[in-house]
């Protein structure tokens, strides 16, 4: 596709020490054919308004492709469903608004679009402080290697800020939005990816992600980021199970086991207790650990999946705390095989 037209959305939340930085960069694309889509989720804060200043001030003639959408907070999935049935671009990319990208960025992957594609991906820095860490996109050959490698968190990262992707992905009411913050990227992409039919890889670095954003999702309390991921994917092994659609099925196990043993050594295996399914795979793994994991955790997952059985037959909630801590104990101790 020619000259694409790109609709960009970027959320806004409480970042105001970083929102401005973001913008310029995106007001200042050498690419013209874009729309920029701000979705402000109920900041509290000044946020808005400096977007504002700047469109009435130095970028004045970026204003009209610019649309700022008000909501009450309601969380980051709420604000990419907003975004997303706002646009109206051919391709849609979604900008964190504490991070920044190089003003080529749009030109570079619009150019990447000549043979329409449905994703398009580049490479990106890991920023901090005083210093910037390259990082790359591992190219896989097919789209369930790529999904294997995200799920196991390989070479392959669900962000949404690096890859450009069709509208039409995203169109229909079937596609699900997450109810939580927390890995909410990885659920949007995993659809992403299993809808494509075409993904190009180019090798520029164009995104800078900000690793020194204190107050960002990814800095919340274990728990409860935990919690909000193992129940976004959870729902989306439902959604998918529901809807008859087996494209996930193909990686059960490397994406049910991800789950199991995320809630079992956070702590938080009664997150599986209301799904026969998961009920069913904690038992069969009780007998034998699948090989995906790495060997020194194998054991240690039995060992979670037994005391936990103890635990419900017994009924006493303050034996979890201790069979947890001790099992880590036991197991850190322990060389792998």
């Amino acid at each position: 596709m020619k000259n694409p037209f790109i609709s960009v959305i970027i959320p806004v939340y409480k970042v105001e020490e970083y929102i401005e930085q973001c913008c310029r960069s995106v007001f200042s694309q050498s690419y013209n054919n874009f729309e920029v889509i701000i979705v402000d989720d109920g900041t509290p804060d000044r946020s808005i308004e400096i977007v504002e200043n700047l469109l009435d001030g130095e970028f004045a003639a970026v204003k009209p492709r610019v649309r700022i959408i008000h909501q009450e907070n309601k969380g980051l999935p709420s604000v990419r469903k907003v975004g997303v049935r706002n646009a109206s671009g051919d391709y849609i990319i979604q900008f964190d608004s504490d991070d920044w990208v190089a003003t080529d960025m749009l030109e570079k992957l619009a150019a990447a679009t000549y043979d329409d594609p449905d994703v398009v991906i580049c490479n990106y820095y890991n920023t901090y402080r005083y210093w910037k860490i390259p990082r790359r996109e591992k190219q896989y050959p097919d789209k369930y290697q790529i999904l294997d490698a995200m799920f196991s968190h390989r070479h392959f990262r669900a962000y949404l800020w690096n890859k450009l992707v069709k509208r039409s992905i995203y169109e229909g009411e079937e596609f699900f939005f997450p109810r939580y913050g927390m890995c909410e990227d990885m659920v949007i992409m995993a659809q992403v990816i299993l809808r494509a039919q075409n993904i190009r890889f180019i090798k520029d670095k164009l995104y800078y992600y900000r690793k020194t954003n204190v107050k960002s999702l990814s800095k919340q309390r274990i728990s409860k980021r935990n919690s909000e991921v193992i129940l976004n994917k959870l729902d989306l092994w439902d959604f998918y199970e529901k809807s008859g659609d087996n494209s996930l099925k193909v990686l059960k196990d490397n994406y049910l086991l991800q789950v199991v043993w995320m809630a079992f050594n956070s702590n938080l295996p009664e997150l599986l207790d209301d799904r026969e399914e998961m009920k069913e795979y904690v038992k069969a793994l009780s007998v034998d650990p699948k090989r995906t994991l790495e060997v020194k955790n194998q054991a240690r997952l039995k060992d979670y999946i037994h005391y936990y059985e103890l635990y419900k037959k017994t009924g006493d909630p303050s034996l979890i705390p201790k069979f947890h801590s001790d099992i880590k104990d036991k197991h850190s101790k322990q060389q792998p095989e």
